[in-house]
C-alpha cells in the first residue's frame, strides 16, 4: 500500500460525491485512493478492498463494500474491467488528482492496463445488490429509523441510477440531435476518460432526476436546452446538469411532491 495520497479540497464541491447514497459511500471513496497502485488502478474484490480499508471495522461487511462500489461505477466514478478472469477497476481522474507515478517517484502499477476489449460493457457489477440492500443503513447510519422513513425522505428521483449503455446511447443520440452538438472522439484512453466525464455520466444524473425513464429524461433534456438556449454556452450534457436538477425539482413541486435535499448521518 502507498503511504500517503492526496485528497483535493474539490471533494467537498462534487456533484458525484454529494449525491451518493449514503456516508459509507462518501468515506470508502475518500479512502479508494489508499487500495489503488501507481496508475490508479484496483483489484475489484469487497473481501481484498474490506481487508484493507476496514482492517478494524467489525460493521463493514462486504455487502456494504460491493454497494457502494456499484454507486460509484454507475457514474463512472470507478470503470471496470477484466484482464484473464479477474476484475479490476480505475479511477479515470487519477492522474488529475494524484499526478504521475514518475512524479510521485512511485514503483510502477500492480494492476494489468486496462484495454478497450476489457473495459466491461456496462457499470453495475455482475453480482449487483438488491435495492433492498442498497436502500439500508450503512455502518455509520445506525439511527433508529426504518427503511420506510428513509424513502419518504429522499426526494423523487434521489439516489442511483443503473441506466444501461442502449438508454444511455439512446439519450446522447437525443441530446446530439436537439443540439447539433457532436459527439466527442473516444480514440484514446484520455479521450474516453474526457467523454466519460462531460458526457456519459451527465446524462446519468440528469436521468437518476426523473428515476431513469428515457422518455422523462428526454422531456428534461429539451425543457432545460430551452431554458438555456441563448443564455449560456452549452458545450457537452455536463453543461446541462445544474438546471436540469432545477427543472426536475420544479416538476416535483408541482406533482405535490415534497422537496428539499436529502439529509443523512
Amino acid at each position: 500500500m502507498p503511504e500517503w495520497r492526496k485528497l483535493h479540497t474539490r471533494i467537498t464541491r462534487s456533484d458525484d460525491v454529494n449525491e451518493l447514497p449514503d456516508d459509507f459511500c462518501r468515506l470508502l471513496w475518500s479512502w479508494l485512493p489508499l487500495a489503488c497502485d501507481s496508475a490508479g488502478r484496483c483489484r475489484d474484490n469487497n473481501s481484498l478492498l474490506r481487508g484493507t480499508l476496514f482492517p478494524l471495522r467489525t460493521d463493514v461487511t462486504v455487502e456494504h463494500i460491493q454497494a457502494a462500489l456499484d454507486a460509484f461505477a454507475s457514474r463512472r466514478m470507478i470503470i471496470r474491467y477484466e484482464v484473464a478472469g479477474r476484475r479490476y477497476f480505475y479511477l479515470p481522474q487519477w492522474e488529475t488528482y494524484q499526478g504521475t507515478p514518475e512524479k510521485r517517484r512511485e514503483a510502477r502499477p500492480e494492476c494489468p492496463e486496462p484495454t478497450a476489449d476489457t473495459v466491461a460493457d456496462d457499470s453495475p457489477s455482475q453480482s449487483r445488490p438488491s435495492p433492498e440492500l442498497v436502500a439500508s443503513e450503512s455502518p455509520l447510519e445506525r439511527q433508529d429509523k426504518s427503511r420506510e422513513t428513509r424513502a419518504e425522505a429522499a426526494p423523487e428521483g434521489a439516489g442511483v441510477c443503473h441506466l444501461s449503455n442502449s438508454d444511455r446511447a439512446l439519450l446522447e443520440t437525443y441530446f446530439v440531435e436537439l443540439t447539433q452538438i457532436p459527439t466527442p472522439s473516444t480514440g484514446t484512453e484520455r479521450a474516453r476518460r474526457s467523454a466519460g466525464q462531460s458526457w456519459w455520466t451527465p446524462l446519468r444524473e440528469i436521468a437518476a432526476l426523473v428515476e431513469c425513464d428515457v422518455g422523462k429524461t428526454q422531456q428534461l433534456i429539451a425543457e432545460t436546452w430551452e431554458r438555456l438556449d441563448g443564455q449560456v454556452t452549452v458545450s457537452c450534457p455536463r453543461s446541462l446538469v445544474k438546471t436540469a436538477t432545477a427543472i426536475a425539482a420544479e416538476w416535483r413541486r408541482d406533482n405535490g411532491a415534497s422537496g428539499g435535499p436529502r439529509v443523512e448521518f
